[in-house]
């Protein structure tokens, strides 16, 4: 017990006298007291050290503050130069930043999947072919078997990443269908395409740059209808070029026109071409030159959702191709039948307008069928004489 009781006054020795040591002969349990009450102590200390180093912190900032106000009136105009050389830099560096060409936000990621059918023929691939150029945000696609059904194609587009297609259906080899579709929701149209014209047939003057943005030109019939209405939406989906397409350029030298005639849908394509101003002033005059290709488009359908499900509208006015054909055949047969009837009935006629018998014509027949029958005779005789010689 006395041990213990002479411990604390030894630690408080040292905890005054920091570079005193204790000496090493110490006892066990006097080294063990000791290292307890050494381990609060250097806590203290150290907490001590802390507080010492703020408050010396806080000195020399209190001295800092005096100092600058002691300085002369002057200071002050300089420390408020200095903000705003930093809001001028900080304008200037936006505004470089605003001109300094960086990636263009494209936003509008539309892309049009534009494939065909198998056994299309060389007329209807050229077609194909001209609009994929006039498209720089479309995608291609190998042919689809006839075996497959149209529900496919929207997987297709899912998988090319494409939310419209255009889609060519050849039939017999001599019939081409168009389905333009918006996937997978729709809505279709379904259209027979007719009078095709592609841009190597017509070799026309017209050129315009590849990639560029079209200008879609729609007739005004189109806001009359409701049919025409979502054909206007869907022709507007699928040709429109997005903006800041990587692969367009930003130039509109060329239109594309939609009209509605006799309840079909005509394309034209026209360039912008500007030529000096024929009355000799500084301006320019525009012409719309025609670059090609040309086509017709009969509605047959308008599907409600994609190459498929319920029909929301249907032309009363559209003929099948083969309709057309089998009547062209029925006039073809129908010339032998006219002419075998023309026989009958002029055989008929002869018949029914046959003349009267003339008796004076029975007075004059004997004495003919006489002289016949003498000439007749004489010319026997003469041919019998002549083979005996």
């Amino acid at each position: 017990m006395g041990r213990a009781k002479q411990a604390p006054p030894g630690s408080e020795v040292k905890a005054k006298k920091k570079k005193s040591q204790v000496p090493a002969t110490t006892s066990s349990t006097s080294s063990s007291t000791s290292n307890k009450a050494a381990a609060p102590v250097a806590a203290s200390t150290a907490a001590t050290t802390s507080s010492v180093s703020s408050r010396a912190k806080k000195r020399r900032n209190r001295a800092k503050a005096k100092r600058e106000s002691s300085q002369p009136s002057s200071a002050p105009a300089l420390s408020l130069k200095a903000p705003a050389k930093k809001a001028t830099t900080s304008a200037m560096t936006k505004k470089s930043s605003a001109a300094a060409p960086g990636p263009r936000p494209y936003k509008n990621r539309t892309k049009t999947l534009v494939f065909a059918s198998r056994n299309i023929n060389s007329r209807d691939r050229h077609l194909m072919e001209d609009l994929r150029l006039l498209m720089p945000h479309q995608k291609t696609e190998a042919k689809l078997e006839k075996k497959n059904h149209f529900s496919v194609i929207n997987e297709i587009c899912e998988l090319k990443n494409c939310d419209t297609c255009l889609f060519f259906e050849s039939r017999k080899e001599q019939d081409l269908y168009l389905w333009a579709a918006i996937s997978p929701n729709g809505p279709t149209a379904k259209f027979l395409v007719t009078n095709i014209h592609t841009m190597d047939e017509l070799r026309l003057t017209g050129n315009c740059l590849m990639g560029s943005r079209p200008i879609l030109s729609f007739d005004p019939s189109f806001d009359e209808k409701p049919h025409l209405q979502v054909l206007k939406s869907i022709f507007g989906r699928i040709f429109n070029v997005p903006k800041y397409h990587p692969q367009s350029k930003p130039f509109f030298d060329h239109v594309m026109t939609f009209s509605v005639v006799d309840n079909c849908v005509w394309f034209r394509h026209y360039q912008i071409l500007e030529t000096p101003a024929a009355d000799g002033s500084d301006g320019l005059d525009k012409h719309m030159v025609e670059i090609g290709p040309r086509f017709v488009l009969h509605l047959i359908r308008i599907f409600d959702s994609g190459f498929g499900g319920a029909t929301l509208y249907e032309n009363p006015s559209y003929i099948a191709p083969n309709t057309i054909r089998a009547y062209k055949k029925r006039q073809l047969l129908s010339k032998y039948d006219k002419r075998k009837h023309a026989e009958s009935e002029s055989a008929e006629r002869s018949e029914e307008n046959q003349l009267p018998l003339d008796p004076v014509n029975e007075v004059f027949r004997a004495d003919v069928d006489a002289m016949d029958e003498e000439s007749d005779n004489e010319s026997s005789e003469y041919e019998s004489s002549s083979g005996e010689e």
